[in-house]
């Protein structure tokens, strides 16, 4: 029988991603139930359905219907950030695949609830491979983005050899 890929995505009240889709594959017409995850810093705000039905609710129903279904769960900075920042640092290093640094430590002193945009340098002799940012989460991505959440927060970049 054929399947359905319902693709879910995860964006903050401006469209910006949040983290990487998920995907639920299962049969045409297929009933599902799916909670909208905890993302630290972020409030829940609505959920639009692959009909374009908008619901409040963080709990969302709705059919594996159409060719390729989509499912938005939208949120706002977490109120705390913006109204009672407080001081916060993002460390920032620079790594090769044997874990040694390729240039100095960075860091950066701001508040909770910034947003922050880096690049990834070019160094001579690596290749890029992918950041972990605040929090654990693993982008490939040479531009990375996302807000400071904690007084203390740490950025890796991580290369190999070419």
């Amino acid at each position: 029988m054929a399947q359905v890929t319902l693709t879910i995505h995860y964006v903050d009240e401006n469209g910006k991603t949040l983290g990487p889709d998920n995907h639920l594959m299962n049969t045409p017409e297929h009933r599902f139930r799916i909670t909208a995850p905890t993302l630290i810093g972020y409030d829940f705000q609505k959920a639009i359905l692959p009909n374009g039905q908008h619901v409040g609710d963080p709990t969302v129903t709705g059919a594996m219907a159409g060719d390729a279904p989509q499912l938005t769960f939208i949120y706002t900075t977490a109120a705390s950030l913006v109204h009672h920042p407080v001081p916060a640092t993002l460390v920032i290093h620079y790594f090769d695949n044997h874990k040694h640094p390729l240039r100095d430590v960075q860091v950066l002193h701001t508040k909770t609830g910034h947003q922050y945009e880096l690049t990834a340098p070019d160094f001579p002799n690596f290749r890029y491979h992918h950041a972990v940012l605040p929090g654990g989460m693993i982008m490939s991505d040479k531009t990375i983005s996302g807000r400071l959440i904690q007084p203390h927060n740490e950025l890796t970049f991580m290369y190999e050899p070419k």
